[in-house]
């Protein structure tokens, strides 16, 4: 009869894997954990640019443009008149691929992060494509 392993015995033989698996890294990979390399930086040091900063920056942007009447866009022969059409056909392959998502997901299939974050905000995204059209 086997004997279960307590968790932490569970905990331990993964630790002892992973300490095996590290020590057999490049020692160009183990450089970077060496201690005359310096402290270690945490990957998000601070907030760039809060809300007041984010409304500041938004502002000086909105300095810097100039409005026209005319087209919208002239550098690659888009116009305010082809906006709304291309937008149209993006809502419309955004909603055919939800009804296919949803449809994998009714049948059991896997989805990844990426559809389910569609899925959850469809409604969201078209309600945005509205807010869009009647702001333009």
């Amino acid at each position: 009869m086997a004997t279960e392993a307590s968790p932490v015995a569970l905990a331990r033989q993964g630790v002892r894997r992973s300490l095996k698996r590290f020590s057999r890294r490049p020692p160009h990979d183990l450089g970077l954990l060496a201690a005359d390399a310096g402290a270690l930086e945490p990957p998000i040091r601070s907030v760039l640019f809060g809300l007041a900063r984010f409304e500041q920056h938004g502002r000086s942007l909105a300095q810097t443009h100039e409005v026209v009447a005319g087209p919208a866009f002239t550098a690659g022969g888009f116009t305010q008149g082809l906006f709304f059409p291309r937008l149209s056909d993006n809502i419309r392959v955004l909603r055919r691929a939800c009804a296919l998502l949803d449809r994998q997901a009714r049948d059991g299939q896997h989805l990844g992060p990426a559809a389910h974050w569609l899925l959850d905000n469809a409604a969201l995204i078209a309600e945005q494509s509205s807010a869009i059209r009647e702001g333009l």
